[in-house]
């Protein structure tokens, strides 16, 4: 069905923004982050990347508020609930 398409079109762009904004690639990492906002954004993987790319533009607050998000959608993995604790301790 096209709900699951959607899912793995925004799991892979919110992953490959995630590591375009690790790269300091941020404005890249935001226009490919800006392709998946429509295709299933309610995910906790969706808003982990979010966060991370508006920590690489510099805005701190809203990737405190994308992470928190992420947190409260539930992340699939254990590492990944912990990386956004240890984002959201700093």
């Amino acid at each position: 069905p096209e709900q699951f398409v959607n899912l793995k079109k925004m799991l892979a762009l919110a992953t490959q923004a995630q590591e375009l904004s690790h790269a300091k690639l941020c404005s890249q990492a935001d226009s490919v982050l800006r392709q998946a906002e429509n295709l299933f954004s309610e995910h906790a993987t969706y808003y982990t990347a979010k966060g991370y790319v508006d920590a690489c533009l510099g805005d701190q607050n809203r990737a405190r508020a994308a992470w928190q998000t992420a947190l409260r959608l539930h992340p699939p993995y254990a590492r990944q609930r912990a990386a956004l604790e240890e984002e959201l301790r700093q």
